[in-house]
């Protein structure tokens, strides 16, 4: 009995000794890669579930604010201002890098 127990298996869980006198289809209904599939889509649907109840039964009252106009104006201000410093920053570096290189054909102009 032991013999067979420490007998290299196959995949479906058989040894070579049990193998050859039963036929492997009738070892599982589903390919074990099948049952691998359908444990990941049950645990995946059982999240989506779960999510679902909770935002019915927990909703998010905390969802977006209307700002003032002022506040509006004053945020799209400091967005621009920061745009463009990262605009003068990068031709900086690319000016940078044209000019130290000897070979480059830009000029720096005074």
């Amino acid at each position: 009995m032991a013999v067979i127990m420490l007998e290299k298996r196959d995949n479906m869980g058989w040894s070579s000794h049990t193998r050859d006198s039963i036929c492997l289809w009738f070892r599982y209904a589903i390919h074990p890669f099948g049952i691998v599939l359908l444990s990941m889509l049950g645990a995946g649907l059982l999240v989506a579930v779960g999510a679902g109840i909770w935002r019915v039964m927990y909703p998010n009252n905390d969802g977006w604010k209307h700002r003032s106009a002022s506040q509006e104006d004053y945020m799209r201000e400091v967005r621009s201002r920061n745009s463009d410093a990262l605009m003068r920053e990068g031709m900086r570096t690319k000016y940078k890098l044209r000019t130290s290189d000897p070979s480059s054909s830009v000029t720096p102009s005074a």
